[in-house]
């Protein structure tokens, strides 16, 4: 199974709107890792990936910061949890958990923590977050394919003024 990044409009709606009401651990997190402060990396909020929504996620080391609250200690939310979690390391994905506790009693060391993953983590090859096999990023470096952009047309024509002496 190939790994999306977007899965059409319902999931993106839902993200909007996690976005929106998020818990008070979340926003606390947020303020620390917005606008590239966390070691200059990026990282987004409520990310979409396949079926899955994220609640933090940095590109450039695909990693997955999930922030969970009191309700994911009971047995069918962990059991969920580890299969959503399964299933983004299956597809190369880092998935690392806090609690609302330790992120609001202890943000300092859970910002500390994910610097230190995010700087042992390899970086992310692929360029580009949705992957076309169509568009690739080849020697050009554009997201357009390459031999779209430099193979000469099969039938050259010849220059408007040589048609028009020759018909004459």
């Amino acid at each position: 199974m190939v790994y999306i990044y977007y899965d059409g409009p319902r999931l993106v709606t839902k993200a909007r709107e996690l976005r929106r009401t998020q818990t008070e651990a979340e926003i606390i997190l947020w303020e620390q890792v917005r606008n590239r402060r966390l070691g200059g990396y990026k990282i987004r909020r409520q990310q979409v990936l396949n079926e899955i929504i994220v609640d933090f996620y940095c590109t450039k080391k695909r990693l997955c910061i999930e922030i969970d609250g009191p309700y994911h200690n009971e047995p069918v939310m962990k059991g969920l949890d580890e299969q959503r979690d399964n299933e983004l390391t299956e597809h190369g994905f880092v998935v690392q958990r806090y609690s609302n506790d330790q992120v609001i009693l202890d943000l300092k060391a859970v910002v500390a923590d994910l610097l230190y993953i995010l700087e042992t983590l390899p970086s992310e090859k692929r360029r580009y977050l949705n992957h076309n096999p169509h568009f690739d990023s080849g020697p050009t470096g554009n997201c357009h394919n390459d031999k779209a952009v430099t193979q000469k047309p099969e039938t050259e024509h010849a220059p408007l003024s040589r048609e028009r002496s020759e018909a004459e």
